[in-house]
């Protein structure tokens, strides 16, 4: 299945184009407008003015490259972060279950402890009603 071809007329550098593309004319008029902020952006630097015109467009190739060599850069930046968290989230639950497992183990040696304690009560108990009856 071939995707639906989308053109648009765009201005860049104050000349019409048609630009042609599988994605939205939002998108591509989007790309012609990053263009000109390039542009202008040169543009309104003093030394950029008096260069040839291949080099201008030298210039505004190593701009944009340079865009999207930092934010390639800041997503591989932003994977490695979101690694990094996910593992520090894998020891947190791993760690939280090794407490609640603790905690479950010594919950049951407190009813363990508890039920000894009511036991040894219950026979002091007995042996207090037996002394008592003995010394009576």
């Amino acid at each position: 299945m071939m995707s639906q071809k989308t053109d648009v007329e765009v201005i860049i550098n104050n000349k019409k184009y048609v630009i042609c593309g599988s994605e939205s004319a939002e998108y591509l008029e989007k790309i012609a407008s990053y263009i000109n902020r390039q542009i202008a952006s040169l543009k309104s630097e003093e030394w950029y003015r008096g260069l040839e015109f291949d080099m201008k467009n030298v210039l505004l190739d190593i701009n944009i490259a340079d865009d999207y060599f930092k934010a390639k850069e800041h997503i591989n930046d932003m994977q490695q972060l979101q690694e990094e968290t996910n593992r520090d989230l894998f020891e947190l639950k791993h760690e939280i279950i090794n407490k609640q497992t603790e905690l479950d183990e010594l919950a049951k040696s407190y009813e363990q402890l508890d039920a000894e304690y009511k036991e040894a009560v219950k026979r002091i108990t007995e042996l207090e009603t037996k002394l008592n009856f003995v010394q009576e």
